[in-house]
């Protein structure tokens, strides 16, 4: 009995490894159309790619619930935290031009606020905020307080920084005497501004900057915020305006462009980006050329340690294991849409899953059945 298990499991493994395959653009299509009626969603956007090309693209749906109005190629898609990705990535262009290092104090470049700030933050540093290692309070919900900020503020991220480091740390510190990791929209504001500080640029213009001479496109806040007509967001929610608070809702609701829910601009530089679909997905095909050693915008060292330097969070990304499978990449959502990049280097392969609606479940859903059909897995049933 014992030989037979050991045949069964050798020859699933064989037939694993040899069948392998890369999914088809009907099979992705039939993918999308399931779990756009499965989950109730307006729209959705798959691509499949390895570090050569980008070989399957399908984006199908309505980018208003309940409307006529179809999806179309070009329409935008809020990525939520995955921008902390590119933040990043600019980080690590201006340590290859040797403009900083990922150990650059934030106090070494803001002495000025120094004094006004709690001893414990003194020596904290651009990776140590990339990785979520200050101890800077997180803003990772509705609920958290936003100091009044003067409006006339020249800086008004800096002015927040400013309050942030006068506030009690909020992770415990190890046992080696640094901050443990707790994870922090707010700290990306601290990282923005230190590279501001060494590049002579805003926030904004650096990200402009990159994605011109990456040839992606990309715009600030959800994309209506440009254009009324892009594709509204859909969220589990409605926002009160008066309370300032999301309240639980058991269906999708429509975002419209007039709708006061935004994220907050003191916390942009974590998560409020928005991206074409395939833009999307040809920069998440940047991440893995580079992963893969193919020369491209940054060097390979360079994107193995924005990607593996910490096991689980990163520098902006995530990685993990996931059936044997060594994965690396990013997802974002502030409620309304949802977005995912898998990254799998060993294997040359990626994809990226985008909705307009704030729905993990129907991610989470097709990310199981694309790695299923991609491997040839059918004999793991419950994915």
């Amino acid at each position: 009995m014992r030989c037979l298990l050991k045949i069964l499991i050798i020859t699933m493994l064989v037939s694993n490894k040899c069948l392998a395959q890369k999914i088809t653009q009907s099979e992705v299509q039939k993918l999308v159309d399931y779990a756009l009626t499965k989950f109730k969603i307006p729209a959705m956007s798959v691509a499949v790619m390895n570090a050569e090309q980008v070989y399957i693209h399908h984006i199908q749906g309505l980018r208003i619930k309940n409307s006529h109005e179809f999806i179309e190629e070009d329409d935008y898609f809020h990525i939520g935290s995955c921008s902390k990705s590119i933040l990043a990535i600019l980080a690590g262009k201006l340590i290859e031009q040797r403009k900083l290092s990922w150990g650059t104090r934030f106090f070494d470049l803001y002495p000025e606020l120094k004094s006004s700030s709690r001893p414990e933050y003194h020596s904290i540093t651009l990776e140590d905020l990339l990785t979520c290692e200050a101890g800077i309070r997180g803003y990772t919900t509705d609920k958290e307080f936003f100091p009044p900020i003067d409006s006339n503020a020249l800086n008004k991220r800096y002015e927040f920084a400013k309050w942030l480091l006068g506030e009690e740390p909020i992770s415990k510190v190890d046992e080696t005497g640094k901050f443990r990791h707790l994870y922090s929209n707010a700290g990306y504001t601290l990282a923005a501004l230190i590279l501001e500080a060494v590049a002579d640029s805003s926030w904004e213009e650096l990200i402009i900057q990159m994605m011109n001479e990456l040839n992606l496109r990309l715009t600030f806040g959800f994309p209506t915020r440009f254009n009324p007509q892009q594709p509204w967001g859909h969220g589990y929610f409605e926002f009160d305006t008066a309370s300032n608070t999301a309240i639980e809702r058991k269906t999708l609701q429509p975002f419209a462009p007039d709708n006061a829910y935004r994220l907050n601009e003191l916390i942009a530089p974590a998560g409020d980006l928005s991206m074409p679909a395939l833009d999307f997905a040809k920069y998440t095909q940047l991440h893995l050329q580079g992963l893969t050693g193919v020369d491209k915008y940054l060097q390979k060292q360079t994107w193995n340690h924005i990607h593996f330097f910490r096991s689980g969070f990163s520098i902006g990304v995530g990685n993990s294991m996931y059936y044997g499978k060594q994965i690396t990449g990013f997802d974002g959502s502030a409620g309304t849409f949802y977005c995912r990049s898998i990254i799998v280097p060993t294997d040359n392969f990626a994809f990226t899953i985008m909705i307009n609606a704030g729905s993990q479940n129907a991610v989470d859903w097709v990310t199981a059945k694309l790695v299923k059909k991609y491997y040839n897995w059918w004999w793991k049933v419950w994915l």
